[in-house]
């Protein structure tokens, strides 16, 4: 309402010329000092006081960038600091890191083949944790998969086709994919030639191999994890399932709830590219979906240690993608 409206610019009115008041009388240290305890909202009103305290927002803004906070995370253009500034680069990468973004929402009979990324990239050496949630129904052809990939967009963050399960012809994409099915434990995966990502739990597979067939050509592989399948997508109606991807050490792990608690695959592919964007991707999908992205932090969830270890591995190994008539 126009009252309502009315009082909160009267509020940051009164807030700039406190803000104002208190860079003229404290001394700079002080005043940097008391920064350190507003919350973004309100460190962005520095800018707005005084060249003082724009000069301090912007000092304590590139010290937040630089902290543990977000060190390792990148804004999807890749830029390390925009030319606007620290603390306008700092608003961007929280607007980015905002919890419960949805990716995909909504019923249709046919939605295109689709990467879309989360909005930010991390280093692969973490540790980091991007947990999702996923739900599909009413969907025939199984449920929307999670994953990375180290190709950039040319517009925005999304790509018109699911790049870890490129088309067979598809040559001018070279780069790094991989996305697995919550639901079922399914994996796609997809080398450029000649790269250095291994994929493990199976035969191993990349690590600069070689190959005459797939000369010029991205190799696309398949596999399986041991899990037993959590929802039936063809259902009306499913409950979300919570999945994440885990990167450390330039290694990748999967995750998922099942029983009602986690449990992970083990150590999927190594020797990953140094960065990378956490995707949802669509293949021939159909029916209903809401997957949207939870969190981001620098730990994964508790497992049982006993019993996990048998969700590793991929027990039929990994095989050429789509198989070979």
């Amino acid at each position: 309402s126009t009252v309502t409206l009315a009082q909160r610019f009267g509020r940051c009115r009164r807030l700039n010329g406190s803000l104002r008041m208190a860079s003229q009388v404290l001394p700079r240290e002080v005043f940097h000092l008391m920064c350190h305890y507003l919350d973004r909202g309100t460190l962005s009103q520095l800018c707005l006081a005084s060249t003082c305290a724009r000069w301090g927002a912007e000092q304590l803004a590139d010290a937040l960038i630089a902290g543990d906070e977000f060190r390792g995370v990148f804004l999807q253009s890749g830029e390390l600091r925009p030319s606007a500034g620290a603390l306008s680069y700092l608003l961007k990468l929280e607007h980015a890191l905002r919890t419960g973004s949805v990716l995909a929402r909504g019923f249709r009979t046919s939605w295109p083949k689709t990467t879309k990324e989360v909005g930010f990239s991390l280093d692969t050496s973490g540790p980091w944790f991007v947990e999702f949630e996923v739900v599909a129904a009413r969907a025939p052809n199984g449920v929307p998969t999670l994953g990375i990939t180290d190709l950039v967009a040319e517009e925005g963050t999304t790509w018109p086709q699911d790049v870890s399960r490129p088309p067979a012809d598809c040559a001018a994409h070279e780069g790094f994919a991989l996305s697995f099915c919550p639901a079922t434990g399914r994996i796609f995966a997809a080398l450029a030639p000649g790269a250095s990502q291994r994929l493990r739990g199976g035969d191993v597979i990349g690590a600069g191999e070689d190959s005459a067939k797939a000369a010029g050509q991205r190799r696309t592989f398949s596999g399986r994890l041991p899990w037993p399948e959590i929802c039936n997508p063809c259902k009306k109606r499913n409950e979300p399932i919570s999945a994440g991807i885990l990167l450390h050490e330039g290694q990748l792990t999967l995750y998922r709830v099942g029983g009602g608690d986690w449990h992970s695959s083990g150590v999927v592919v190594d020797n990953l590219p140094p960065r990378v964007s956490p995707c949802m991707f669509m293949f021939s999908f159909l029916g209903y979906a809401h997957v949207r992205f939870v969190d981001l932090r620098r730990s994964p969830p508790e497992i049982c240690q006993h019993c996990d270890a048998s969700g590793h591995g991929l027990p039929g190994g990994w095989s050429a993608w789509p198989p070979q008539q």
